[in-house]
């Protein structure tokens, strides 16, 4: 079973592919994915897709809290001059 947009217009696998990649989705995801699809599973194709999220999500708190370090250090750095 193929997604569709909004517009109810059928997506192509290589669209939804590519969409996963660029989101960085990893070969497993993928594949994980297009089986839900096959399967017509739409719940665990939005399973995969939040867990992905969760993950890009971690990663953007992770890098505000390097940037608040370094910003700190910048602070620091600049007052003792």
């Amino acid at each position: 079973m193929q997604p569709k947009d909004r517009a109810g217009e059928y997506i192509s696998r290589t669209s939804v592919e590519q969409n996963l990649l660029d989101a960085g989705c990893c070969e497993e995801e993928i594949a994980r994915f297009q089986a839900c699809a096959a399967r017509g599973n739409i719940c665990g194709q939005v399973q995969i897709l939040e867990a992905r999220r969760r993950a890009l999500l971690e990663e953007v708190h992770a890098n505000e809290k390097r940037i608040h370090c370094l910003d700190y250090l910048i602070y620091r750095t600049r007052k003792g001059q």
